[in-house]
């Protein structure tokens, strides 16, 4: 059983001892989930009950501590990869959760005497084909495509690489419910379609089932697919009385359309209470769209990837209350060590990906003050790569 699949099961037994402790407190309805029901499922709801509810805050509470280590494979030694380059292209380098990805991977690559190197980007696709050719021409050793970039977009370009043999790996695009694109040398997943779950579960627990929300997503991102799926399933099962609103913006276009679109939601909706920016590099324009409404302490914030700047926010003001982030020292051995399984020709992990942790006001303060990527998840990654690195 892969580690994902592990995880989804860890959370059913989770949640059915919730409704289990739910249900014996008060008689079993038509309409309340029943003995036949899937672990962790229940029956379509007209509207956020509390049973439901208390399913919904146990699944937060597991997932606010941090994480067990689990190891993606067997040990491997990359000493012999000493002079090896890796080039690592991600979506876009203006968000920091994808800029200091490639950074600490760097800082770690270091010590194998490997070189990477990012090449920065603004989110435009003629850019990373730019990427992909600066590849061949510095004779890079294997690219890593990054933090949500779709690999289809570069369908010739991995062909021409591949055909130069260099290995191009993506990292952190697909859920682990896609088919990767054909051609790639490895995966390194990340459970989009949780995250999406959590972010909807919160905004529920948050609003106590009366949610008016929301959703601000990218658009032609090859993991929002099923994040938004995660998101609406949520809806769909725990409240669908919940008015739930999409707005779709490019990356590129985040700096110059979220405010305007979000402040236009705030003034035709006096009832909005809830905002879910997908990822929460587009915090930084949603926030002052709700300070300027004058909406600070109504309208709540919930998002993933624990960016620090985001986090502070959480710590020291009403806006963001909500943040689940991956475990990051893990996220970046992780795309590492499937970089090594490829360049030692060793077998690629199958369900490499690194763990989530929430962050609230409640635990927020393990994530340093002031926050950083590094803090928050525990010592597990940097103990536990180390030594799976031993060979």
């Amino acid at each position: 059983m892969s580690r994902h699949y592990l995880a989804k099961a860890t959370v059913g037994l989770l949640l059915a001892t919730a409704i289990a402790a739910c249900s014996s407190s008060s008689s079993p309805s038509s309409g309340s989930a029943g003995s036949n029901s899937a672990p962790g499922a229940t029956s379509p709801l007209s509207t956020a009950t509390s049973s439901g509810l208390a399913v919904l805050r146990a699944k937060i509470a597991h997932y606010m501590q941090a994480p067990a280590w689990v190891s993606p494979g067997p040990s491997i030694n990359p000493v012999s990869l000493s002079g090896k380059k890796i080039l690592v292209i991600p979506t876009s380098s203006a968000i920091p959760f994808c800029s200091d990805i490639s950074t600490e991977m760097a800082a770690v690559a270091k010590q194998f005497g490997i070189t990477v190197t990012q090449y920065a980007n603004q989110g435009e696709p003629s850019q990373w084909v730019a990427g992909m050719n600066q590849a061949l021409s510095t004779h890079q050793n294997l690219v890593d495509l990054t933090c949500g970039l779709n690999p289809a977009s570069l369908g010739p370009q991995i062909s021409q690489l591949k055909a130069a043999g260099i290995d191009v790996v993506s990292a952190h695009a697909y859920d682990p419910s896609q088919r990767p694109f054909p051609g790639l040398s490895g995966v390194v997943y990340a459970q989009y379609n949780f995250v999406g779950e959590l972010e909807a579960d919160w905004s529920i627990l948050q609003t106590g089932g009366h949610g008016n929300i929301l959703v601000v997503s990218d658009e032609g991102d090859v993991s929002e697919p099923p994040l938004i799926a995660g998101i609406r399933s949520q809806f769909a099962q725990y409240c669908p009385s919940c008015v739930v609103s999409y707005v779709y913006i490019p990356i590129p276009d985040w700096a110059t359309k979220i405010q305007p679109a979000v402040a236009a939601k705030i003034s035709s909706d006096p009832k909005l209470n809830f905002i879910i920016p997908i990822g929460d590099g587009m915090v930084q324009y949603v926030a002052p769209a709700i300070v300027a409404a004058g909406a600070t302490g109504r309208i709540h914030v919930g998002s993933f990837n624990a960016t620090p700047s985001v986090v502070k926010m959480m710590q020291s003001g009403s806006t963001v209350t909500f943040d689940v982030g991956e475990d990051f020292p893990w996220l970046s051995r992780a795309i590492l060590d499937q970089d090594f399984r490829v360049l030692l020709h060793t077998t690629p992990s199958v369900s490499e990906y690194a763990p989530v942790r929430i962050f609230t006001k409640q635990n927020a303060s393990d994530a340093g003050i002031p926050p950083s990527f590094e803090e928050g998840y525990g010592n597990a990654a940097n103990v536990n790569f180390a030594v799976l690195w031993k060979g």
